[in-house]
């Protein structure tokens, strides 16, 4: 259970500045006390610096200074900044720091109700950098949520979770950098914690945008066909994202589906500031894909370098622009399987399963998970060849 601790103490600026009001206000109504201008002046520009202030807080927005959590606990905290009186906020950077051996960053994005535009990076190791820029800017008094931090505890141990700020103002030459509050962070051993739950993954191939389901192993190649089933409209531009999960696979290029190979500009690149999300876009300025078209827009390749055997992984379909803005969408699933030529599942490895494989290649018989064993994206006689050779005991594809 995560137990939030607030400090009561209040700071000797919050006294200072308490008493100098004070003082002020008698000032004003006895009329006796040496409170000239000078006096005003010093107490606005004392108290504007009080609340030029950065610090974590929870999600229901109260300041935390002293956190303690247990080993596996997920800790969410969100930085704000006060800008001051008399003060505009157009653009700012900073960078968070922390211990990587003690958290992992789960997720970095910008707050609800942040209209900056900018980016967030969590590239380097230990370190998450984001930035905000706004024509308008955002005027002072006030507080702006900057950064939305969802943190995995991994050891037991304490460390002061704060932020370097190294732009904060109107533009280079008025800077107002707040006073950076870091959080302190205790994790401790806790109770039991639960075993991670498997993922979950439910075939869905209703969307007008979809990603075909397919099967592998750990150590084989991933194909994963994103395709388009019965378009609403025409298509001349499209983008989209797909989204996966970096820890099971590892994107390694991707091939133009039937429906993109005209196209004048088609790409696949990694989101370098969003791990396992790539984008993808495309357009055409000869012709449009027709209404109605039907086919795969393309060949998304990865190698599976984790994951479990029996268990499914998502693949999902987000943010659609474009001509497909408006088309439905569904996800895939990556199953693993145990792909090492048994194909009857009798517990070896016999002629009788390079005999399924021909086959299956002949449109002869079935085609059981993990026929295509050489994992070229279809069903060839090599594929029973590299079964046959692995009975022989020869070099094969499957060792």
């Amino acid at each position: 259970m995560m137990k939030l601790i607030r400090s009561k103490a209040r700071s000797k600026a919050s006294l200072k500045v308490s008493a100098w009001l004070l003082l002020c206000s008698l000032c004003l109504a006895l009329g006796s006390l040496p409170c000239g201008p000078r006096w005003f002046l010093g107490a606005a520009d004392l108290w504007a610096a009080y609340n030029n202030a950065a610090f974590w807080a929870d999600g229901a927005g109260q300041k935390v200074s002293t956190l303690s959590v247990s080993k596996g606990d997920e800790i969410r905290l969100i930085l704000k900044a006060e800008v001051p009186a008399s003060k505009v906020l157009r653009l700012y950077k900073f960078t968070v720091g922390y211990d990587q051996k003690l958290v992992s960053v789960v997720e970095a994005k910008k707050p609800e109700g942040n209209s900056f535009s900018g980016s967030i990076s969590t590239k380097t190791a230990g370190e998450v950098v984001f930035n905000g820029f706004s024509t308008d800017g955002v005027s002072g008094p006030t507080t702006v949520s900057l950064l939305e931090l969802k943190l995995k505890s991994l050891a037991t141990g304490s460390l002061s979770l704060s932020a370097q700020v190294n732009n904060f103002g109107y533009d280079g030459g008025d800077q107002f950098p707040p006073t950076m509050q870091a959080a302190q962070i205790s994790i401790e051993e806790g109770g039991i914690i639960p075993p991670p739950q498997p993922p979950q993954c439910s075939e869905d191939d209703s969307g007008a945008v979809d990603i075909q389901g397919s099967k592998g192993r750990i150590g084989g190649v991933a194909r994963i066909v994103v395709r388009i089933q019965n378009a609403p409209d025409k298509i001349a531009a499209l983008g989209l994202r797909v989204k996966y999960d970096p820890a099971v696979f590892e994107y390694s290029g991707f091939e133009p589906g039937e429906l993109t190979r005209s196209f004048d500009q088609f790409n696949v690149n990694p989101d370098p500031d969003s791990p396992g999300q790539l984008i993808i876009g495309g357009l055409s300025t000869a012709s449009s894909l027709a209404q109605g078209t039907s086919g795969s827009l393309v060949e998304l390749k990865f190698k599976v370098k984790g994951g479990q055997e029996n268990l499914c992984y998502n693949f999902q379909v987000e943010k659609l622009k474009d001509d497909i803005a408006r088309f439905s969408a569904s996800g895939g699933c990556f199953c693993i399987k145990t792909c090492n030529g048994d194909l009857n599942g009798d517990g070896q490895i016999t002629p009788v399963d390079a005999l399924t494989a021909f086959k299956c290649y002949l449109k002869l018989g079935p085609c059981p998970d993990c026929t295509d064993v050489t994992e070229d994206g279809e069903v060839t006689p090599a594929d029973a060849l590299c079964i046959f050779k692995k009975y022989l005991g020869f070099q094969s594809c499957l060792d």
